[in-house]
């Protein structure tokens, strides 16, 4: 059987040749140590299936075991030269092992694949991780709520196998696309630990803004909650549009994260939220759910809705409310026996004190805080369009 891809790079002709998995490898494909036992201090490093969720090993969270029960598996023991796929919990994730593995042993939910001579292992790795390798692997999985892959499927998974050189340059060129999208995503990272130390030092005033002029602003003020906003209950707006919120992103429209069939819902108990609102996710409040609306819409009435009085900046408050420290306050004053019945209704929030600084303070701050978002937001945009560019040379590089 033969095959010939969509793309491909034009000093190379001719078909390439198709073969399973098992075939294109140098030992048998395996799964690792089936009883671990306890947790051993000083023992063999354990790669198990939620190990690699993104495609690298975290090996600072590996569980160890015995070196008893590791060498009753030395043929999965890690060499530094390998694919793992998670059979179970990722299904399909996989990842390459390197030389700071080596010695691990992996798990009955990981399979490893050793790729034999004149068989470019990084090639491998990024079928796997293709459209095509992807649907492959996963199309027979077992279970409905819990996806297994089997290992039989998977050693007779098939792709187009051309030449070494050819294998080498599409791997080549694929590690660079890599490259640039791991250095968004530390740019990425950076620049959020750097807001996460800025909220530190904003919000425990030791960092302060000046006026235009130079001048101080004036000191920071103790005031209840209470006093900052009051609650809009205002309801009867079943016609808006959906909102909901979210952890990461605050107020979002709800079809922006489900699909939602309205024609047989009665939404004429929902809460209306106005531009400049903020709502939060009542019992998820303690956990950050909560955010600045830029939209007018209606939320569950499992929600709650506040306004800001006076020349509060709404801004402020939502990435106050983010602010860890905040959140375990929310957390404290959040009513309900178990953290599965945590709330914070209106009332509670209300009586929690924070300290406020001026109006036009506040709009420094949050402007601040916005522009670093926007920086955030702007490499989070980048990344999605290397993942999507990268997606579509997976779907046409292979076969």
């Amino acid at each position: 059987m033969s095959a010939v891809p969509k793309l491909r790079f034009p000093e190379f002709d001719g078909e390439w040749g198709v073969d399973n998995l098992q075939e294109l490898s140098s030992a048998k494909i395996s799964y690792g140590v089936v009883q671990p036992g306890h947790e051993r201090v000083g023992g063999v490093p354990f790669i198990r299936g939620g190990d690699f969720p993104h495609g690298v090993v975290r090996k600072v969270d590996l569980r160890t075991i015995s070196k008893e029960i590791s060498e009753n598996y030395s043929r999965t023991l890690i060499e530094g030269n390998e694919i793992l796929v998670s059979l179970v919990g990722y299904p399909g994730s996989t990842a390459l092992t390197d030389e700071r593995l080596r010695g691990a042993n992996i798990a009955r939910q990981v399979a490893l694949i050793r790729p034999k001579l004149g068989v470019s292992r990084y090639f491998v790795f990024q079928f796997l991780r293709s459209p095509f390798g992807q649907r492959q692997m996963l199309e027979n999985t077992l279970g409905s709520a819990l996806q297994v892959i089997n290992l039989q499927d998977l050693r007779q998974t098939r792709l187009g196998l051309p030449s070494l050189p050819e294998q080498q340059k599409i791997a080549s060129f694929l590690s660079s696309v890599d490259k640039k999208i791991d250095l968004l995503r530390q740019k990425k990272g950076v620049l959020e630990i750097y807001k996460k130390g800025l909220m530190q030092k904003i919000f425990s005033q030791e960092i302060r803004f000046k006026q235009d002029d130079g001048s101080d602003f004036p000191d920071w003020e103790e005031v209840a909650l209470g006093d900052v906003f009051t609650e809009r209950s205002e309801r009867g707006h079943g016609d808006k549009q959906l909102l909901g919120v979210t952890l990461s992103k605050g107020v979002v429209r709800a079809s922006e994260i489900e699909k939602i069939d309205r024609s047989s819902s009665d939404l004429s108990n929902y809460k209306y939220v106005m531009v400049g609102d903020i709502a939060y996710n009542s019992m998820r409040m303690w956990q950050g759910a909560s955010g600045a609306s830029n939209y007018n819409g209606i939320v569950s009435p499992a929600y709650t809705v506040i306004t800001p009085l006076d020349d509060n900046e709404t801004k402020f408050w939502a990435y106050l409310f983010k602010y860890p420290e905040m959140i375990k306050i929310f957390e404290r004053h959040s009513q309900g026996l178990t953290s599965d019945t945590w709330n914070l209704k209106f009332k509670a929030l209300s009586t929690i004190k924070v300290f406020r600084p001026s109006g036009k303070e506040q709009k420094k701050i949050s402007s601040y805080f916005t522009s670093v978002d926007a920086k955030v937001e702007k490499l989070s945009s980048q990344i999605e369009q290397m993942e999507t560019f990268k997606k579509g040379l997976l779907q046409q590089m292979f076969v």
